[in-house]
């Protein structure tokens, strides 16, 4: 939380950082579901949405879609 500056920490294409602070989550670097860590080195803080777009790239969008129903 301290390391992330308690902010989301997902970095736009034009290399803005997302200035969300509310209702963070934890999001792995290199998905648990794919191998990923529990480790801090592999953990940061992102809001729900960029959480949710980041598990869209890393599993597909029907994965987390039918996860969203269960």
């Amino acid at each position: 939380f301290e390391r992330d500056a308690a902010q989301c920490t997902f970095v736009d294409a034009t290399g803005q950082r997302c200035r969300e602070t509310h209702g963070l989550e934890l999001h792995h670097l290199q998905a648990f579901a794919l191998g990923g860590a529990h480790q801090a080195s592999n953990i940061t803080l992102r809001c729900r949405a960029h959480n949710a777009l980041a598990a869209e790239q890393d599993l597909g969008r029907d994965f987390v879609k039918g996860k969203q129903g269960a």
